[in-house]
């Protein structure tokens, strides 16, 4: 017999409604999540706004370089490239270990793109040396070719430019202010500094060969992972942090659904069914004994409805009700019908008596088994 699930129609309906009422909550949780990044005034690949770099991450993506958010620091990436971009301060700053860690990541052949003043902080972590300055908002032409400038012949950059008076850096662009973009060798791991920042922003991607120049900067180091951590889009170490506010959301709405159905099912919704009185045992050693002195003496009918209800009674003991034990022994149901017709006639044979009794006898014994 094919064994199937049995569902309750009331309960399967309330956890689809539930279901569905913590996938729409967790999707309105990100979008609010997403609106509100979207408005943030910070170099993020989640900023929409002139000082974001959304435009960035989606051009470079559509481009076919593999970019992704470091919404950590705990634990660096195995390969790859991390973009740090921003001015000084950014929302969060590095920490000494965070930047030891980096600093022997690069050592170890990694690659670390800087835009901005907040890259001064991992040079020095690096042992290189440079500085800052301000200059003029103009587009420089490159000094040098190279993989970097490929097919780039002017920048648009605002004010930030560098003082690389390090010999380890290689200046490819700049002006009297100072370098516009400069690259170190350190050890077996690259640095790429970027002066201005604002160059890679939504504002100003689309002026000159900015954004060419980003395509062939984050192109020759994949995957991409864009510091979202230090701009304050932090997710922690756990799974739960991890999650994001969607996520989250998710989460303690069904654990709080999971709670209230538990509760739900733990109390009594209606007065307990009172249990079946058992006859004392004097009074069923009776029926029996009686059942047998009808037999003997040819009393059919009596002897028939003895047994009938003796089979009655052992359902109820055993199952609380003798319709619940039907539903567990169909022959006894069976056995139970075949008697109760016979005993609804005038008259029954020798061989119907037989018969029925065989059968309640042996649904007797199949249920007191």
């Amino acid at each position: 017999m094919k064994w199937r699930a049995k569902i309750d129609p009331v309960l399967a309906v309330a956890l689809g409604v539930t279901v569905a009422v913590i996938a729409l909550y967790a999707l309105a949780v990100s979008a609010a999540f997403s609106r509100a990044s979207e408005r943030i005034p910070v170099p993020s690949v989640f900023s929409s706004a002139p000082e974001g770099l959304r435009v960035l991450y989606r051009y470079l993506d559509g481009s076919g370089v593999d970019v992704r958010p470091l919404q950590q620091f705990d634990v660096l990436p195995r390969s790859g490239c991390i973009a740090i971009v921003g001015e000084a301060p950014l929302q969060v700053e590095f920490t000494d270990a965070q930047l030891d860690s980096l600093a022997a990541w690069v050592r170890r052949g990694g690659c670390v793109v800087l835009a901005g003043s907040a890259g001064l902080d991992v040079v020095d972590a690096l042992g290189l040396r440079a500085d800052v300055a301000r200059g003029d908002v103009a587009e420089v032409p490159a000094l040098a070719r190279g993989p970097l400038l490929e097919g780039v012949d002017r920048i648009s950059v605002q004010s930030g430019r560098l003082l690389a008076d390090d010999p380890a850096w290689v200046e490819i662009a700049g002006d009297d202010a100072g370098a516009i973009l400069a690259v170190a060798a350190v050890e077996s791991g690259e640095v790429v500094w970027l002066a201005d920042a604002a160059a890679l922003t939504n504002a100003h991607l689309s002026e000159a060969d900015n954004a060419l120049l980003a395509l062939r900067i984050f192109a020759s180091g994949q995957p991409v992972w864009f510091d979202e951590y230090h701009q304050g889009f932090a997710r922690g170490g756990s799974a739960f942090e991890r999650l994001g506010p969607s996520g989250q959301a998710a989460v303690l709405l069904a654990a709080a659904g999971v709670a209230l159905l538990l509760l739900a099912r733990s109390r009594r919704t209606g007065p307990p069914v009172p249990a079946y009185e058992e006859p004392q045992a004097r009074r069923l050693a009776y029926i029996e004994s009686l059942a047998a002195l009808y037999r003997r003496a040819g009393a059919h009918r009596e002897a028939l409805a003895t047994i009938r209800d003796g089979l009655s009674r052992a359902l109820a003991r055993r199952y609380g009700s003798p319709v619940a034990g039907i539903r567990r022994h169909p022959a006894a149901g069976e056995a139970l019908a075949r008697a109760d017709e016979l005993l609804a006639r005038d008259r029954m044979t020798e061989d119907e008596f037989r018969e029925a009794a065989r059968l309640v006898v042996q649904a007797r014994r199949e249920v007191e088994r």
